[in-house]
């Protein structure tokens, strides 16, 4: 997430190097030496696809601190777009995100909200048993509730297809990730989102 913001890259960026990261885990073991790696090439794969200007080999091989080559950055490139059969258009949860909050009729407040929801279950191993869907739908119920607003609506149901009955249990683990955040080991995107360029929205107050 800090690679990702130094860059300054897309939002979808940064969800797309998590897929990417977790679908090369899943069939690969990587000792800890070279997870750092695997993560900033993920990256690149990832900007390659989403960006109009990419980084290039040389700032990820600066942004490790020369803790790679530029042939070994080159190599596992090859070595994770093999093992991934190159697909890369996949959904992730930041590709409903829009849709989701424009039915919510939010404003950009609520989904900045919704993103820093998101990307708390980022890095909660767990996150990956729920569908993309509903996860998104679920940030935007709970960032509702957040916002002092009703959790769902007919017309969120009719463009999620899911009822608020479909989304609670992930609600809950959502409430309670996001009740932890500013206590919990990574920091990252707390740290992110209280800033006042996204406008402080890690300093609202978690649904009791």
């Amino acid at each position: 997430m800090q690679v990702h913001l130094k860059f300054k890259l897309r939002h979808e960026t940064l969800f797309l190097t998590v897929n990417i990261l977790d679908r090369f885990l899943a069939t690969q073991k990587v000792n800890r030496q070279r997870l750092q790696l695997v993560g900033v090439v993920s990256l690149m794969i990832a900007a390659k696809y989403e960006e109009i200007y990419p980084p290039e080999v040389r700032d990820y091989v600066y942004i490790c601190d020369n803790a790679y080559t530029r042939e070994q950055i080159v190599q596992m490139e090859q070595v994770i777009l093999a093992k991934l059969s190159f697909r890369l258009t996949v959904p992730t949860a930041r590709s409903f995100l829009k849709r989701f909050c424009k039915a919510a009729q939010g404003d950009s407040k609520l989904l900045l909200l919704v993103s820093y929801i998101l990307e708390l279950s980022l890095v909660d191993y767990s996150f990956l048993a729920h569908r993309p869907s509903v996860l998104c739908a679920s940030a935007t119920s709970l960032a509702l509730k957040m916002s002092g607003r009703a959790a769902w609506s007919p017309t969120l149901a009719k463009h999620t297809r899911y009822t608020e009955a479909d989304l609670a249990p992930t609600v809950d683990l959502l409430a309670s990730l996001h009740a932890k955040a500013s206590t919990a080991a990574q920091k990252a995107a707390h740290k992110k989102y209280s800033s006042s360029r996204f406008q402080a929205v890690a300093a609202i107050e978690p649904v009791v």
